[in-house]
């Protein structure tokens, strides 16, 4: 998005309007909001892309470290030791980020930072188990490498995107109710996953395409060397 050279520099000027927005937060709104749905200050620490797009620099960090030592090499044994780490350290995160976002509060960091790690703080944990599972050396990666489990993956951002939207018009419509109704449940999967491959071959897809056909062109216009210069092996 910047080029590789300019990404410490992106990073770190994120990192402190971050921060600068949870010493303004923390000032003029105490008490956290409850309710999303209000235009207040927590909810934009809460869902603005200017404080999300933090966590998504933070994943292109990761994946220039990953394509920076793609050819690093482990026994498999120690990638599934790693791999089994990476997924305890993400439920050790799940139970416990509620407590820790209430130390935040006690330690003087502020109502605004302890809500932003309630919701968005477990990032680099979850950064981290992604780029083990990159590697795929471990038995828990080659499990995932199954087929339907790796095409679960890519449509799962069109997942993200279309579930409330499905849920909630079902809910509404009296379809799926607190009863236990295994039959109403099962179409309900079937529309969502449907739904979700869908847009992912025909919209996700082709705008993959689309941008990283301009990235290349980018890149390359970047990396052609200047008159006299001998070019990189």
């Amino acid at each position: 998005m910047f080029g590789r050279r300019h990404f410490g520099t992106v990073f770190f000027a994120w990192l402190s309007f971050l921060i600068l927005m949870f010493l303004i937060g923390g000032n003029v709104a105490v008490t956290p909001q409850t309710v999303t749905t209000a235009p207040t200050w927590f909810t934009f620490i809460q869902m603005s892309p200017l404080i999300r797009f933090f966590e998504f620099l933070s994943g292109v960090g990761w994946a220039l470290l990953y394509l920076r030592r793609q050819d690093f090499r482990l026994p498999a044994w120690v990638w599934t030791t790693l791999e089994v780490l990476s997924i305890a350290a993400v439920i050790v995160y799940i139970l416990t980020n509620a407590h820790l976002s209430n130390l935040l509060m006690v330690a003087g960091f502020g109502s605004a930072a302890a809500h932003w790690y309630l919701h968005a703080g477990g990032f680099p944990v979850f950064g981290l188990a992604i780029l083990v599972f990159a590697y795929r050396g471990g038995l828990m990666s080659r499990v995932l490498s199954f087929p339907l489990l790796v095409l679960l993956g890519e449509i799962s951002f069109s997942t993200f995107m279309i579930h409330q939207l499905t849920l909630r018009f079902w809910t509404e419509r009296g379809w799926l109710g607190n009863d236990w109704n295994p039959l109403a449940l099962l179409v309900l999967l079937a529309v969502i996953y449907g739904g979700s491959y869908l847009s992912w071959r025909f919209i996700e897809r082709p705008a993959q395409r689309a941008i990283l056909k301009l990235g290349k062109g980018a890149f390359a216009n970047q990396t052609q060397p200047a008159a006299g210069e001998v070019p990189a092996e």
